[in-house]
């Protein structure tokens, strides 16, 4: 008997996939303890739940984690590459998050900050809707200077990208002149306080921000120019059914695997 290699955990998204899949994997509910041998294991899928310390201890023999969440927060990057286990994202609500944006450019040129899947996606698209458009990367800093519209595709989390805190702040937003800001970014990116004062200054003529953060949230949104949409744009654009379990499927084999 072939030992089965992978474990699929937080199975709210998984309904049914065993049936689905033509090889064997173990599906785990995310507070459910496995009944089978760890060490085995050497591709774990998860959504929500933590990969740090303990779970990759649970799993010595691990090779890959495979993320199907919006974000990668929840997994200790910097501990996994130390252990050589790679990272991946599924990228499935890439899409929908870069259409959120896109649908909210209505002024040219635009200034995209982030060349990620997101970033990448947003750019083509303003480009095909007949604006100009420009990147922003690490290693190919812009300024926004006679942009219009600013788009925030950055990445965010204490580990690989902490250096991205308050990276948008007053420095940046003064160098705007009644543009639209729009961040699909987690709130760590940009300072409240500073985006207050660039709408107070003009430099910002609208606001759409995912994900808005606490601090002097009432007060920008009491400008009746920020619009904060509460971490919805993951769901912007409406999956096909099974469309997630596919994708992972993809991964899996692209991976070597079963």
């Amino acid at each position: 008997m072939s030992l089965v290699k992978i474990c699929l955990k937080d199975k709210a998204d998984l309904k049914g996939i065993q049936a689905r899949l033509e090889y064997p994997v173990h599906v785990l509910g995310a507070m459910e303890r496995p009944k089978f041998e760890t060490g085995e294991i050497e591709l774990l899928s998860v959504k929500h739940s933590k990969v740090g310390k303990t779970t990759l201890e649970r799993y010595p023999n691990l090779k890959h984690v495979v993320v199907r969440g919006h974000g990668m927060d929840h997994v200790d990057y910097n501990a996994c590459e130390k252990l050589g286990i790679g990272v991946h994202s599924l990228c499935q609500y890439s899409k929908s998050c870069a259409m959120w944006c896109v649908d909210k450019c209505v002024m040219g040129p635009v200034m995209i900050y982030g060349g990620g899947n997101i970033g990448s996606v947003v750019f083509n698209c303003v480009l095909a809707s007949g604006f100009e458009a420009a990147v922003s990367t690490r290693q190919k800093f812009l300024d926004p200077i006679g942009y219009k519209t600013v788009v925030s595709c950055i990445p965010y989390d204490t580990r690989r990208h902490a250096l991205n805190r308050d990276f948008f702040n007053i420095r940046i937003f003064a160098q705007l002149e009644g543009a639209d800001f729009i961040s699909i970014s987690r709130p760590q990116t940009h300072s409240n306080r500073d985006l207050l004062d660039a709408i107070n200054n003009g430099y910002i003529r609208r606001a759409h921000i995912d994900t808005l953060g606490v601090d002097l949230k009432d007060e920008l949104i009491g400008t009746g120019k920020v619009e904060c949409y509460d971490h919805t744009a993951w769901s912007y654009i409406k999956m096909p059914d099974g469309s997630t379990q596919w994708m992972l499927d993809q991964k899996i084999r692209e991976l070597g695997y079963p």
